[in-house]
């Protein structure tokens, strides 16, 4: 798992701070600011990983918090959705955690 933590990003600098097949979307977004940007380099983010960028995130308090990435698991939009935090990805399969494992195991 490879991600970055950007706190305090405004709106007007969103599009800058977020990979470039994202940055697009980033104009239709008004989050209260300030914003904490979390990044993922992960093709598709499992929940396990979701759930360590949690514990990173848990001092944080005040403004909002965007997950972005290229994709992620059904379970893990559903623990980032179930703590507030809004989610920007390019594709959404719907893989699961298990069948997401399974099909990296098999490359």
């Amino acid at each position: 798992m490879s991600l970055t933590i950007t706190k305090r990003v405004s709106n007007a600098k969103l599009a800058k701070m977020l990979p470039r097949s994202l940055a697009e979307f980033a104009a239709s977004l008004h989050l209260p600011e300030p914003t904490t940007l979390v990044v993922f380099d992960d093709e598709v983010v499992s929940s396990g990983s979701t759930r360590k960028a949690l514990r990173k995130l848990s001092a944080e308090s005040g403004g909002s918090a965007l997950f972005a990435a290229r994709d992620f698991t059904i379970e893990a939009r559903q623990l980032i959705e179930s703590h507030g935090i809004q989610i920007m990805s390019q594709t959404n399969f719907g893989w699961s955690d298990e069948r997401y494992e399974m099909i990296r195991r098999s490359r």
